[in-house]
C-alpha cells in the first residue's frame, strides 16, 4: 500500500519517481528474498502472540521456512548468473541528467588508474 500511496504521490515528478523506483526493486531484492530465514524470526513472535498453535506452528516453520530458502537460493543463483538486471540502477541517473556538460574529470583518471593499479598491487602483495 505504500508503495502505491509513494508513486502515486510522485507520478508527476521524475526524480521522486525514481527514488521510489530505485528503493521498491533493490528493497525487494535485497531486503525480502536474500534472507531466507526471515520466516524463522518472525513464526516465533507469532507463536508467543498465541495467533496459532504448536502444530500450526511447526506446519509453517517446515513448510514456509524450506520454501523461502529455496527462494533465496534460487534468486541469488539468477542474480549472479544473469546481470543483465544491475542496468536497473542506471535509470535514475539517467533521468535526472538534464542536457547540460557537467565537471570535466579527465585528469582525474590519469591520476586514479596508476594509483589504484599500485594500491591493489600492494594490497596483493602484503596478502601473501
Amino acid at each position: 500500500m505504500f508503495v502505491g500511496l509513494w508513486f502515486y504521490y510522485a507520478r508527476d515528478d521524475l526524480k521522486k519517481l525514481s527514488i521510489g523506483y530505485v528503493i521498491l526493486v533493490f528493497g525487494f531484492i535485497f531486503g525480502l528474498q536474500s534472507n531466507p530465514y526471515l520466516i524463522y524470526g518472525l513464526l516465533p513472535k507469532v507463536k508467543m502472540l498465541g495467533i496459532i498453535g504448536e502444530a500450526a506452528y511447526e506446519f509453517f516453520e517446515e513448510i514456509l521456512g524450506n520454501w523461502f530458502l529455496c527462494v533465496g537460493v534460487l534468486y541469488y543463483e539468477s542474480i549472479a548468473d544473469n546481470y543483465q538486471w544491475m542496468m536497473i540502477g542506471a535509470l535514475p541517473v539517467i533521468w535526472m541528467y538534464n542536457g547540460t556538460k557537467g565537471r570535466s574529470g579527465k585528469w582525474f583518471f590519469y591520476l586514479f588508474y596508476p594509483v589504484h593499479y599500485i594500491l591493489f598491487y600492494w594490497i596483493g602483495l602484503t596478502g601473501r
